[in-house]
């Protein structure tokens, strides 16, 4: 006989809702609680997952220390004990022109945001700043190094900034049929995000074109 108790996924989603937003232990216990139901939530799964993308992009930065939890759910959420397809993006923007150490800043920032937010595993070329510093390579090797990485990947995400290697990669892209999406200058505001995820909710997951 089975100990495992149902669930009613409708009351689940209402006890998510009254979870975001609280200043305590009752994020991380839902959390807990949504991972080990999962599987018996059905349709709600959507609803549940918009919910707290919403909270999310509507939150202040002080209360992010409460938001962890519900950070971390995106982050390992399962289908049917599997982790969710996401697709691979390419982070293009600025290097070399301007402050290196900020653009990189950027990227990184950029990045963290898909991570946390579970949308996309971002690649972000910028961080062959460190390798460089630790065992130079020609430019050209780093150019292709990049294209390589980038016929890989389902889509490319060009951050605002003057760039003429960011250019050439969008060209790239477009060239060889991976999607481009560029960011505005304030890409963290609730409409870029906005944008952004219905984009990447349109990618194909898993095509590597032809070079």
């Amino acid at each position: 006989m089975s100990d495992r108790v149902s669930v009613d996924p409708v009351i689940v989603t209402c006890a998510v809702r009254y979870a975001l937003g609280r200043r305590s232990y009752m994020p991380g216990l839902m959390r807990d609680a949504l991972i080990d139901a999962w599987g018996d939530l059905g349709d709600q799964r959507a609803n549940i997952v918009e919910m707290i993308e919403r909270h999310l992009d509507e939150s202040d930065p002080g209360e992010w220390v409460y938001n962890e939890p519900w950070v971390e759910f995106l982050r390992t959420r399962s289908e049917g004990g599997r982790v969710t397809g996401r697709p691979v993006v390419y982070v293009a923007g600025p290097y070399s022109q301007g402050d290196p150490a900020e653009n990189v800043a950027t990227a990184v920032r950029v990045a963290s945001l898909l991570m946390d937010r579970g949308w996309a595993w971002p690649l972000v070329p910028h961080l062959s700043h460190l390798w460089h510093m630790i065992a130079p390579r020609p430019h050209r090797d780093w150019i292709d190094l990049d294209l390589a990485l980038l016929a890989r990947c389902d889509g490319l995400v060009r951050l605002p900034g003057a760039s003429a290697g960011a250019d050439g990669e969008v060209d790239w892209a477009v060239e060889h049929g991976v999607p481009v999406h560029h960011l505005p200058l304030a890409w963290s505001s609730t409409t870029a995000l906005v944008q952004l995820r219905s984009w990447l909710d349109g990618l194909a997951v898993g095509t590597e074109v032809e070079r």
